[in-house]
């Protein structure tokens, strides 16, 4: 993936990550692949607030299988 900070004028600092995520679902056994975008809040040396872009049909499948009994 790959990681952009900007800083505004106002003195706000933004890093923002475009990538792909994969993993293998403990239920389905099956591998995904979602693009994946975050942007993280920086408050001096911390990111103090996330925000996530990312389609959840393959979170929420595996999500519904865990509560199969």
């Amino acid at each position: 993936g790959q990681i952009k900070t900007f800083t505004f004028t106002d003195g706000r600092i933004v890093s923002g990550y475009w990538g792909i995520w994969s993993a293998k679902g403990k239920f389905s056994k099956k591998v995904s692949r979602v693009p994946l975008h975050t942007i993280g809040w920086w408050k001096g040396d911390k990111i103090v607030q996330i925000y996530l872009i990312f389609d959840p049909a393959s979170l929420k499948e595996e999500i519904a299988l865990s509560q199969k009994k």
